[in-house]
C-alpha cells in the first residue's frame, strides 16, 4: 500500500490550522455599520436644514420669525428670510411699528402662522393714545418658494374666493356679534336695532383695512372695529373676534 505522505501532511495543516473566514466578515459589519451611521447623520442634518428652513434664512442661528424689538409691551417682528423682498417687508414692518413705539399708551405683539410654503406674519397694535382702544393690524403673506409676497390677486385666486364672498362673510359674523351682544346684555334690540350696531361699529365698509393671513391652509382676515363705548363691550370683543375665516 502506497501512502501518500504529502497529501497526508497537507490535510493534517488543514485541520490543525483551519482558515480563519471570521475576520474578514467583521470587517465587512464593522463596514456596512459606519456606513449606516454616517448616513443616519446627514439625513439627520439634512432634515434638520431644511425643517427648520435654514436654507433660506439670513441668519441661520434665529427663528424663522423673531422678535427684533422688545420693550415696554411692544413686539416688533422680523422675517428672517434671505430676499430684497423680505427685507422690503421688513422695513415696512419697521416703519409701522415705529408710529407706536414711543407711545406708552400703545400695545405691540404679532403672531405668525406656517401653512406648507406661506407664512403669514400679522402686526396687532391697540393705541390707547385718545383714550379708547384703536385697533389696527398689518400682515404679509408670503412664498416660501419664491421668498416674495402675495399680492391681493394671488391669495385670491389661491383660495378661489371675491371681494364679495369676504364681504359676506364678515357681514355674517357682525350678525352674530349683534345677536350675542344683545343676548349678553350689552344692547337691548328695541333700542339698537343692527344698522344703529353697525353705526357704533364702524360701519359697513367692511372690506376697509382688512388683512389677509394663512392659518392652518384656511384664510382668514383681520378687520379693525370699534368696540370702545359705554357698554363695556371692549371686554367682549377679545382678541380673536378680529379674526373672521373666509374659506372653509
Amino acid at each position: 500500500m502506497i501512502i501518500n505522505t504529502k497529501e497526508n501532511k497537507k490535510h493534517l495543516e488543514e485541520t490543525e490550522h483551519p482558515k480563519n473566514t471570521s475576520k474578514p466578515k467583521a470587517l465587512i459589519l464593522l463596514a456596512i455599520c459606519i456606513v449606516s451611521i454616517i448616513v443616519i447623520i446627514v439625513y439627520q442634518i439634512y432634515m434638520n436644514y431644511n425643517s427648520n428652513f435654514n436654507y433660506l434664512k439670513t441668519d441661520r442661528g434665529e427663528a424663522l420669525v423673531y422678535t427684533s424689538y422688545s420693550q415696554n409691551k411692544k413686539e416688533v417682528p422680523c422675517i428672517n428670510v434671505d430676499s430684497q423682498d423680505i427685507r422690503n417687508i421688513n422695513n415696512d414692518i419697521v416703519d409701522f411699528c415705529n408710529n407706536y413705539v414711543n407711545s406708552e399708551a400703545s400695545e405691540i405683539k404679532y403672531e405668525y402662522s406656517l401653512s406648507g410654503n406661506y407664512l403669514s406674519v400679522v402686526v396687532k397694535v391697540v393705541d390707547e393714545l385718545e383714550g379708547k382702544p384703536i385697533i389696527v393690524f398689518k400682515s404679509y403673506v408670503v412664498n416660501l418658494n419664491t421668498k416674495t409676497a402675495l399680492t391681493k390677486e394671488e391669495i385670491y385666486n389661491l383660495f378661489n374666493v371675491t371681494d364679495d364672498i369676504i364681504y359676506a362673510k364678515i357681514h355674517n359674523k357682525y350678525i352674530d356679534y349683534y345677536d350675542e351682544e344683545c343676548k349678553e346684555g350689552y344692547l337691548e334690540e328695541q333700542q339698537c336695532n343692527f344698522d344703529c350696531f353697525l353705526e357704533m361699529r364702524g360701519g359697513n365698509e367692511y372690506l376697509n383695512n382688512i388683512q389677509y393671513f394663512i392659518r392652518n391652509g384656511k384664510l382668514s382676515v383681520f378687520k379693525p372695529f370699534d368696540v370702545s363705548l359705554p357698554f363695556g363691550e371692549d371686554e367682549f370683543y377679545t382678541e380673536d373676534r378680529f379674526e373672521f375665516q373666509i374659506s372653509d
